[in-house]
């Protein structure tokens, strides 16, 4: 008997917790819905606090990433009410990208695409509202919504080919939008950039059509250099970098286009050609790797050489690393079994001329501050204590507050490097000498000072 009434009990408890799971359902979508509820839409007075209102709930669901179907596609009708309603309204068409969007969230890629055809076809000239986006700044709607239409065949439904062409077509029409970037939930991006370089990457992965994908490669370069996506977690992805890097990569992988690669890289680096002076460091860089990869050690190290003479104007910290890697090659080259290659790279200007050069002219801190170090480690392997160290005296005299490519003060890789080859005594009599040259507010004089007085107590005792 017990038995039976303990079942019956466990049974009422589960109907009662699961009647109560359903409610509690239930009132989230009430409660969602009563959000929307509070505005009505009846004439043009009520549309500015009504799309606000939508534009709330969309902008939680975006920063929240929770998508509940019953939720995303209420929203979507609230939002397409403005345009059944108020076609002539300014926040129509910005009504229906959102609509687009959400159903994009939901994978429903064919409703998303009905949207984001009606935006181009009815709104080709429209500008997203200003109340859209969190900085307010005003961009035209069609290109983003053609946009990701043509994202949706390539990525989403495998139309290739229809993708490609939606994306020329996109480039073609709204030519005259191509300067204006687009900026939504925390995204950045170019549609013109990001189309060309999509069209590249069509050309090489789907019609292997490798003279096509460098063109438009190219031009992506050319066209768009300094243009960047970016979303809210502050991932970046630079257009000119990248296809750069996929040029290289094309020549590496496929053996047989490494001339064409060649070719195009060379005539990218001539000068007055086009506009590529942003880039004309990376591409002689890379142009140094390819001539090594089919040995031709002659135009390699003349590439490299020529990154030091022909761009006097070092701004960024990757004009900084492509030079310390010129450098190396070249050092490696220097250092080569091969008698020819060797007296090859030491023709003209060894890697020590250069870098003496470069630290004389300090056309950039980081670049000297990094040169000094570079040379302090050569010099170390090469056992020779002394001449690192006056490398490291100078870093310690003008450079202290230098952070290094990789996020490190310096000084600091300066004191590891002679921690690791000198003898505690050497190490400790450097300081010495050279502590003075570091100011009394500089964090890391304190922390030597503190080092210094216990290895003289422990020399005392």
């Amino acid at each position: 008997m017990k038995k039976i009434v303990f079942i019956l009990l466990f049974s009422f408890i589960l109907i009662l917790g699961c009647s109560k799971s359903k409610t509690k359902k239930k009132n989230n979508f009430e409660i969602f819905k009563s959000k929307i509820y509070q505005y009505e839409l009846i004439d043009n007075s009520d549309i500015v606090p009504y799309f606000k209102n939508c534009l709330k709930l969309y902008n939680k669901m975006q920063s929240d990433g929770i998508f509940r179907r019953n939720e995303v596609i209420f929203l979507s009708n609230n939002f397409l009410k403005i345009y059944e309603n108020f076609p002539g309204s300014r926040y129509a068409d910005d009504s229906l990208y959102f609509a687009g969007k959400l159903y994009m969230d939901l994978m429903e890629y064919d409703k998303s695409i009905r949207y984001f055809e009606k935006i181009i076809e009815e709104y080709p000239d429209g500008i997203f509202s200003q109340l859209s986006n969190e900085f307010h700044y005003k961009f035209h709607i069609a290109p983003l919504a053609h946009f990701l239409y043509a994202r949706i065949y390539h990525i989403h439904k495998g139309s290739i080919f229809k993708a490609y062409w939606e994306y020329r077509k996109l480039i073609r029409n709204y030519a005259k939008y191509m300067d204006e970037r687009y900026i939504l939930n925390g995204e950045v991006g170019h549609v013109f950039a990001e189309s060309q370089f999509y069209m590249a990457e069509i050309a090489k992965n789907h019609t292997y059509n490798y003279r096509l994908a460098l063109k438009y490669y190219r031009r992506t370069v050319l066209r768009y250099s300094g243009l960047v996506w970016q979303n809210h977690k502050g991932e970046t992805i630079d257009f000119r970098h990248l296809s750069l890097d996929k040029m290289y990569q094309l020549g590496l992988d496929h053996p047989g286009t490494i001339r064409l690669v060649i070719s195009n890289f060379e005539e990218m680096t001539v000068p007055n050609k086009d506009t590529y002076e942003d880039s004309r460091m990376l591409i002689g860089y890379y142009l140094g790797n390819l001539y090594l990869k089919i040995k031709n050690y002659n135009k390699a190290i003349k590439s490299y050489q020529k990154i030091f003479t022909d761009n006097l104007n070092i701004n960024y910290e990757e004009d900084v690393e492509i030079i310390l890697k010129a450098i190396k090659k070249l050092h490696q080259l220097e250092k080569s079994e091969n008698k020819y290659i060797r007296n090859l790279a030491k023709d003209k200007l060894s890697t020590i001329d250069i870098c003496h050069s470069l630290i004389r002219g300090e056309s950039n801190k980081l670049l000297v501050a990094e040169l000094l170090l570079y040379l302090s480690r050569r010099k170390f392997k090469e056992k020779k204590s002394e001449e690192a160290l006056t490398f490291i005296r100078k870093l310690f005299r003008k450079y202290q507050y230098i952070v290094s490519l990789d996020g490190e003060l310096i000084l600091r890789n300066a004191i590891k490097l002679m921690k690791n080859n000198l003898s505690s005594k050497e190490y400790h009599k450097f300081l010495e000498k050279n502590l003075f040259f570091l100011s009394r507010k500089f964090d890391l004089k304190e922390e030597l000072m503190k080092e210094m007085k216990e290895y003289e107590n422990k020399r005392d005792s």
